[in-house]
């Protein structure tokens, strides 16, 4: 029976990498071994020991432009276009990410996948957005749903800003119902769906009329501090607004002045969020982003209808919630006999994950966005607009509202993010990075990045005897994939690839005359395409 109970005991070296790949983008083996003594408890601690938003948490608190080399969002200037002002803030929260060993941004990034914008217009709006995602990232998202709901971003994204009393536009609240909460479920009739009817997103258009942007940034928010948009009461539908038989035929009270339009908002919130169906739409997805896509009527009823319930008991926190999920047996895929078959290396890595952990995993240095603003700027997007974009994961810059189709396309998910335009791109990873040249696509800027190799395997202190071609591999199988490969592919990888025409002891002897001379000309092609043929294949492709 898969079960909720926390695991005990200390995690150990495999099942401390299985909590770092799904819970964090910083991964190497110095985490690995640390997180390893440590119990489920104790890790999680450290994973969610971060304030629920405070720059003084950033490397950078806000994005620096490459043309002046400062912030351009609170302080500075920039004669950047939108475009690329948005690109450079795409590009800081990535080096964010890569930095942060706490769960803020796998949570931010899963809250982006469900809230979904697009990057494009406003640049200071833009960066607020993202900043109200990670204020919430471990906080209520019932709460985030409320306060996203009249940020600047999202109401020039859907069109809220138009949604006025004479001239109703339903765009916001069609997808606040669909995407963003209790999602529709099976249709019913015509216009009637399992959990809400087309009566009901028009009752919700009405509740969200008159709300506007402030691009000027002077109206803010009093608990996150982030810049919002306004309510405007001339644009508002004062009338009551009852709901159908979905909501108990619910009636909200029009709003009588500019600061009750707030009051009539939360009670559609509430309204929402009373509902069993979203506390279970919102688990669902939860445990298909950090667990693994296919739920079956044995975890429908013991994973997300329980973890549904803890999240709504507790005014829908995120923390405990995912505190609850990623300690649990079932998450470490101790709750049957079978160890390994459904969880562990279920996934496929999202683009953000691939790129993010590889860098990671290899230590690598990028260009410092301080003081190298302009070769952080093409690395970044090397990164981000040629290899997520064309790997279905254009951050902040999704085709459309629904997302990315690996997130949220049904029966398939994650396997999606294989497909026949992607799979190049993904395997280019390995021979963009340990040999450092660009496989993207033709034309597009080579990433700046310092990384050696064969320097890393010398110095890193993650290979104990590198002239053991045995010890060597095995050690190279525990840093870059989920577990040993089959018999058959630890050959190809170990005789066809790495070797090739040396024995072991030949191996051991080419080492020794390299640390001896510093000359690597005849380890350097073994150990790259070793660690290119790794990074390219199918293993790697598995978080």
């Amino acid at each position: 029976m898969a079960s909720l109970n926390p695991r005990s005991g200390l995690l150990g070296f495999n099942l401390a990498s299985h909590l770092l790949r799904r819970a964090t983008y910083n991964i190497n083996k110095s985490q690995i071994e640390h997180f390893a003594n440590l119990n489920v408890n104790q890790a999680l601690d450290e994973l969610l020991d971060y304030t629920s938003f405070s720059t003084d948490d950033f490397n950078l608190p806000e994005p620096i432009a490459s043309d002046t080399g400062t912030f351009f969002v609170n302080s500075g200037s920039s004669n950047l276009d939108s475009f690329s002002l948005n690109l450079t803030t795409s590009s800081w929260y990535l080096n964010e990410a890569r930095h942060s060993t706490t769960l803020r941004f796998k949570l931010t990034t899963f809250l982006h996948s469900i809230f979904i914008v697009n990057g494009d217009g406003n640049s200071k709006s833009f960066y607020d957005y993202i900043l109200l995602l990670t204020y919430y990232s471990k906080e209520s998202y019932k709460e985030l749903a409320y306060k996203i709901t009249y940020i600047n971003k999202m109401l020039s994204y859907l069109s809220n800003q138009f949604n006025i009393a004479d001239s109703p536009n339903e765009d916001y609240a069609r997808e606040f119902l669909e995407l963003f909460t209790i999602m529709r479920g099976e249709q019913i009739a015509a216009g009637d769906y399992t959990n809400y009817t087309e009566h009901d997103v028009q009752m919700a258009a009405r509740v969200l009329t008159g709300y506007r942007r402030k691009l000027d940034r002077t109206v803010i928010d009093s608990d996150t501090g982030i810049p919002t948009g306004i309510a405007v009461f001339s644009r508002h539908d004062t009338g009551d607004k009852t709901f159908s038989h979905a909501f108990g035929n619910h009636t909200i009270v029009g709003a009588v002045d500019q600061d009750d339009m707030f009051r009539e908002l939360q009670d559609f919130v509430d309204m929402i969020f009373n509902q069993d169906a979203t506390a279970k739409s919102i688990c669902r997805r939860m445990y298909r982003y950090f667990v693994r896509r296919n739920i079956d009527e044995e975890v429908e009823n013991d994973i997300i209808s329980p973890l549904a319930t803890i999240l709504k008991d507790n005014d829908y926190n995120l923390e405990i919630t995912i505190r609850t999920l990623l300690s649990s047996q079932h998450f470490f895929d101790e709750d049957d006999s079978i160890f390994g078959d459904e969880i562990i290396g279920s996934l496929v890595k999202t683009p953000m994950d691939l790129l993010l952990q590889s860098f990671n995993l290899l230590e690598i240095n990028l260009p410092d966005p301080t003081n190298e603003a302009s070769d952080f700027y093409v690395t970044s997007v090397a990164a981000h607009r040629y290899f997520m974009r064309f790997s279905d994961m254009y951050l902040f810059f999704p085709a459309n509202v629904s997302g990315y189709k690996a997130i949220y396309q049904e029966s398939d998910y994650d396997m999606l993010w294989f497909n026949f335009n992607t799979i190049e791109t993904r395997f280019s990873i390995g021979k963009s990075i340990v040999k450092r040249r660009q496989y993207f696509r033709i034309g597009s800027p080579v990433w700046n990045i310092t990384f050696d190799l064969v320097l890393f395997i010398r110095d890193s202190g993650n290979f104990s005897d590198p002239g053991n071609a045995e010890t060597l591999i095995n050690e190279t199988y525990e840093l870059l994939l989920i577990e040993t490969p089959e018999p058959f592919r630890h050959d190809y990888f170990f005789e066809e690839v790495f070797l090739k025409t040396l024995s072991t002891v030949n191996w051991s002897y080419e080492w020794s005359n390299y640390i001896s001379s510093g000359d690597d000309s005849s380890v350097r092609g073994h150990l790259e395409d070793l660690f290119t043929a790794i990074m390219s294949s199918p293993e790697y492709q598995a978080l």
